[in-house]
């Protein structure tokens, strides 16, 4: 007999629809995921009991780094080894941060960890919330899921289920019910939710735009900056060397993500960023950089230490 933890958090997979809005309703989404993968003809249906638990419940566009502490605190309590694996169904919204936070926190598991998620309501015949629950539980009773942090999930516009690494899911783009991973390598220290109290809300994320102004931006309780950048690798270079100066006076590391391409060239204006101390960083994706620049600087006061952990990892 397969032991998985089922925990809900809430998001599209864990509503229902009520005079026509999408309501939070995580009791039915048991039921219907539970006796759907009960009667739906799966060798395992006699071989599995799940442990339901539901330490949050909320929409995933309203995740916040309160409710991510919220989760920390419940993960360090698990007793992991009374399970042969875990399911988080979340919503899609944030599904691609949580699961990048996780693959960090929970890097060297020795248990499949696997987020669901679903394009629409469980009653909705539709939706693809039953078959990603479906896979996930099958991959962790035939063995076929590693362990691991992962994503179970199958795209709307071809059918096609895929598992992809907790750590490399990309946002769902405007107008998509799909999602695809960007494949990288990384080495981080094992179990850090071991080692985190806390995460602190101080890291400033930026996506460039046209006419954006760095005036907007208040520094005042902000330890570090992650920026992004156009599809070329560039941001408009001359507003930005004054907004990294000022970070750079104040103490302030700005990471810039990637200020490079798949050629072999960079622009010239590329150059012209990559001065007062910002830290480029290439090979990854932003969602994971994000989670990443935010755990070092929740585990480090030291801002090389922070910094480091950033980079060497």
């Amino acid at each position: 007999m397969k032991k998985i933890l089922l925990i809900l958090t809430g998001g599209t997979i864990c509503t229902s629809v009520i005079d026509g809005k999408r309501t939070l309703n995580t009791h039915n989404a048991v039921t219907m995921l539970v006796e759907k993968f009960n009667k739906s003809g799966s060798e395992y249906t006699d071989f599995v009991s799940f442990e339901i638990q539901r330490p949050v419940n909320i929409l995933s566009e309203n995740m916040n780094i309160s409710v991510w502490n919220n989760l920390i605190s419940y993960f360090k309590n698990i007793k992991y080894e009374n399970f042969d694996g875990i399911i988080i169904a979340h919503g899609t919204d944030t599904l691609a941060y949580t699961s990048a936070l996780f693959s960090l926190l929970l890097n060297g598991i020795n248990i499949p960890v696997i987020f669901v998620s679903s394009n629409a309501p469980l009653g909705n015949i539709k939706s693809n919330g039953n078959d990603n629950f479906k896979y996930a539980v099958e991959g962790i009773c035939d063995g076929s899921i590693k362990q691991g942090v992962w994503v179970a999930y199958k795209n709307i516009s071809n059918g096609k289920m895929s598992v992809h690494k907790g750590a490399c899911i990309k946002q769902a783009q405007d107008y998509s019910d799909d999602f695809y991973s960007f494949d990288f390598n990384y080495s981080l220290p094992d179990m850090l939710i071991k080692k985190i109290d806390k995460l602190k809300d101080s890291v400033l994320y930026i996506n460039p735009y046209v006419g954006m102004d760095y005036n907007l931006y208040n520094l005042k309780k902000v330890r570090a900056v992650l920026h992004g950048t156009y599809h070329s690798g560039t941001v408009e270079s001359n507003s930005f060397q004054l907004f990294a100066k000022k970070c750079e006076e104040e103490g302030i590391p700005v990471f810039v993500s990637p200020c490079k391409n798949m050629y072999s060239e960079i622009y010239s204006s590329v150059s012209d960023v990559l001065k007062h101390g910002v830290i480029d960083v290439y090979g990854t994706t932003s969602e994971f950089l994000y989670c990443k620049i935010l755990v070092a600087f929740s585990l480090f006061d030291d801002i090389k230490m922070a910094v480091g952990f950033v980079k060497d990892n």
